[in-house]
């Protein structure tokens, strides 16, 4: 009884690292599918990219522009993550997703253009 407790256990322990570590290629298929569901995770990495760990990256400052929706966050990313593939298909799906914000929407990249304050 306690070896089925101690199997039970060790299978959800695994299905939810399983479920939590996607890769780019099912990031990429959920967001033809899901904006809303996507654009949630993008921002979910924005914040941990903002307010990284100790130890990890160093904190990056992301400016999404003003008016952009859901819908066009999770298509702007999207399509650049896919523009890289198929080298990144395999990939874990926060790394890319982390690259493709600090390319697109990194507050530093708004320098010197007029108009646009970070």
């Amino acid at each position: 009884m306690r070896w089925i407790a101690i199997a039970l256990g060790l299978a959800l322990g695994l299905t939810a690292i399983a479920a939590t570590a996607a890769t780019t290629k099912d990031f990429i298929y959920r967001c033809s599918t899901d904006a809303r569901g996507c654009a949630a995770k993008i921002k979910e990495v924005r914040r941990i990219i903002e307010n990284p760990p100790p130890g990890q990256r160093p904190p990056a400052r992301i400016c999404f522009p003003a008016g952009l929706s859901d819908d066009g966050l999770a298509d702007e990313v999207a399509n650049w993550i896919d523009a890289q593939v198929p080298a990144w298909d395999n990939r874990n799906e926060f790394d890319s997703i982390a690259d493709a914000l600090v390319a697109l929407y990194a507050c530093d990249g708004l320098k010197g253009l007029e108009g646009i304050e970070p």
